[in-house]
Order: C-alpha cells, then sequence, then structure tokens
C-alpha cells in the first residue's frame, strides 16, 4: 500500500516554501567567517574530549575541561593531564587528516604514546 500524504498545497505554503529555500540557498553559498568556523571547532573537540574522557572515568565537568585544555603546563590532577593528553591526541589525529598520510602502525603507537603519558603518571 502507499503513502497517500492528507494535506494539499496552498498558494502560501508553496510561498512559504520559496521563501525558506531562497535563505537556505544563501546560507549554503555564505561561509562562516574563519572565527566563528574555528570556535564551532573548537567546541567540538571539547565536547569530544570531555565524553571520551568521561567513558574512561574522567570526573572533570565541562568547565573543568576547559580549564585544563587552556592549560599547557603539565600542573593539575592525574584527570587534567588525561584531557590534555586526550587533546594532543585530536590534535595529531586531524593534523595527519590534513596530511592525507594513510594510517600507519606507527601512527597507532604514537596516537597511544601520546594519550597513555598521563596514565603513567595515574599507574604509577
Amino acid at each position: 500500500m502507499s503513502f497517500i500524504p492528507r494535506f494539499s498545497y496552498s498558494h502560501d505554503l508553496v510561498r512559504h516554501l520559496g521563501v525558506i529555500e531562497g535563505a537556505r540557498a544563501v546560507i549554503e553559498v555564505l561561509p562562516l567567517p574563519p572565527d566563528t568556523t574555528l570556535r564551532l571547532r573548537h567546541d567540538a573537540l571539547q565536547r569530544s574530549t570531555r565524553s571520551s574522557t568521561q567513558i574512561e572515568g574522567n570526573p572533570l565537568d565541562e568547565a573543568a575541561v576547559r580549564r585544563a585544555i587552556a592549560r599547557s603546563d603539565r600542573t593539575g590532577s592525574d584527570a587534567e593531564q588525561e584531557v590534555r593528553n586526550y587533546w594532543r591526541a585530536l590534535d595529531r589525529v586531524e593534523e595527519f587528516t590534513e596530511a592525507q598520510t594513510p594510517i600507519t602502525e606507527a601512527f597507532i603507537k604514537e596516537l597511544h604514546r601520546i594519550v597513555r603519558s598521563a596514565r603513567s603518571r595515574t599507574a604509577g
């Protein structure tokens, strides 16, 4: 049995759809300002970092993750260091992607080393 929609197109509906489609076309053509693109990308990486480290039991909240990432030194708790190292690993993945380098065993070992350096402090 085929789907039969229970509505009809009115002149107003078609006009509104045209306005929406026109606005969509403008948005698709206009690029985001570089600072907005950078901010959105940074925010997405922060959320990814928090989510991934939280899965591993990291107790830091969103604000603490932002502070840990902003601090480049190795001071602070093991949880903060874990966040910074995960952030560094994500940054390395982006560099690798931009260079369009094939994934190798050496690259995976490098990522493991970056992430592991936080855990070595915890593990003792």
